[in-house]
């Protein structure tokens, strides 16, 4: 890792229960709205990192159930992490913090305070909650018009996207409304 570079150690269902609770909404335990929350989060991360690069690391960890524990490089410098049965994405989080505490700049990403951030003091890793890293990224969409610079593709969906395609597919959180 070059000098410099700053990791960003990501509690992923955290930040979408926290940050994006619509996108999720009572469709949770269905498979292809989380995996597809997973996918606009994981885009935002990128564009995110796109503007920071070449001193930025993301490693963007879930919890494994049905995962297996696997791993998956989404670009360079950039991780999508499943925790491994009987580990939890919080213990996975604090080895991480733990092995790359010194050696690297850490952020660590959650607003879970009693498993995760209550747990980090003594470490050399910073901490910020989800909902202030959503803000954050909200902030970084709206400074280059929703994601992305004009004449490129754009690198994340925005939040009018996502609910159009939501109601599309009759999962939107407010149908009953419209």
């Amino acid at each position: 890792m070059k000098p410099g570079t700053k990791t960003y150690l990501i509690d992923g269902y955290n930040l979408l229960h926290r940050a994006y609770p619509d996108w999720l909404h009572d469709q949770s335990l269905v498979r292809g709205v989380l995996t597809r929350a997973r996918e606009v989060l994981e885009a935002r991360l990128k564009a995110f990192q796109a503007d920071r690069k070449p001193t930025c690391r993301i490693l963007l960890v879930f919890d494994g159930e049905g995962a297996r524990g696997a791993r998956r490089d989404a670009g360079r410098n950039f991780q999508v992490l499943f925790s491994r049965a009987p580990e939890t994405a919080d213990d996975l989080i604090l080895l991480l913090c733990r092995q790359l505490e010194g050696r690297e700049d850490v952020e660590v990403i959650t607003s879970d305070l009693n498993d995760i951030a209550s747990r980090l003091h003594g470490l050399r890793c910073r901490h910020t909650t989800s909902e202030e890293f959503a803000r954050l990224l909200a902030n970084r969409a709206a400074k280059t018009g929703g994601g992305h610079r004009a004449g490129e593709k754009p690198s994340a969906v925005t939040d009018e996207e996502l609910d159009g395609w939501l109601r599309d597919f009759d999962m939107h959180p407010d149908q009953d409304e419209l």
